[in-house]
């Protein structure tokens, strides 16, 4: 009793969320290991802009991309949303970033520069839009 006492009062709420957090994404990813979302059968979401109107949106093939990369299928991800592949490394930047926001602050400055910020917004619409007019 006196152990779980120390450890609940060494415990921060940084460190619960961060807990969570990590919780939540092994959950999502055994989840996406397991089911294939291209299974009609499972629960997984379809995306709403694409049922309603046949376009795709940025996102759209993303749960696929991930469940492929799981399964070590790059090729397979890749064709289902190549945005993803190539933002994979931007995505784990930002997450280090976040987490080493104060030994690191001129990184985090620039990661959450307006210019940096416009250009993965850009960057994206543009993945939109091309992805629709060649239908990648």
């Amino acid at each position: 009793m006196i152990i779980l006492g120390i450890f609940a009062t060494a415990m921060t709420k940084r460190s619960i969320r961060y807990g969570i957090g990590i919780a939540i994404a092994v959950l999502a990813i055994a989840l996406y290991f397991i089911f294939d979302p291209e299974d009609t059968t499972n629960a997984f979401p379809k995306c709403p802009l694409y049922s309603l109107t046949g376009w795709k949106c940025a996102g759209c093939g993303l749960q696929r991309a991930i469940h492929d990369l799981l399964h070590l299928d790059i090729r397979g991800a890749a064709h289902h949303n190549a945005l993803f592949i190539v933002a994979l490394p931007v995505i784990c930047f930002y997450f280090v970033v976040e987490i080493k926001k104060s030994q690191l602050p001129r990184l985090y400055a620039f990661a959450n520069h307006t210019m940096t910020i416009a250009t993965l917004v850009i960057t994206v619409l543009a993945w939109w839009v091309l992805r629709n007019i060649y239908g990648w």
